[in-house]
């Protein structure tokens, strides 16, 4: 699955959000370098391991299917952390 620049960068920018307001900087950074050389394993996994549960996400409008295909592309985890760091 591949997701738009444009969506790409909405999911930044909401991941971004949820991290200043609940002031979760350094935990967020510490999560997302630990994370970053298994991302693209874990994205790929997730459906056959958790697809029941982002049917059930996708019917309360929220968008684990895109957030999965943006952890796929090491690029954004680069462009998130990029953006978290300069907050």
């Amino acid at each position: 699955m591949e997701l738009s620049p444009e969506k790409e960068d909405e999911i930044i920018d909401k991941i971004v959000d949820k991290v200043v307001n609940y002031k979760m900087k350094s935990a967020a950074l510490l999560f997302f370098r630990s994370y970053k050389p298994m991302s693209s394993y874990g994205s790929q996994v997730a459906p056959a391991m958790l697809g029941p549960f982002f049917f059930l996400l996708d019917l309360f409008d929220i968008e684990g299917f895109n957030f999965n295909a943006f952890f796929m592309k090491r690029e954004n985890l680069d462009k998130l952390i990029e953006k978290i760091e300069a907050i």
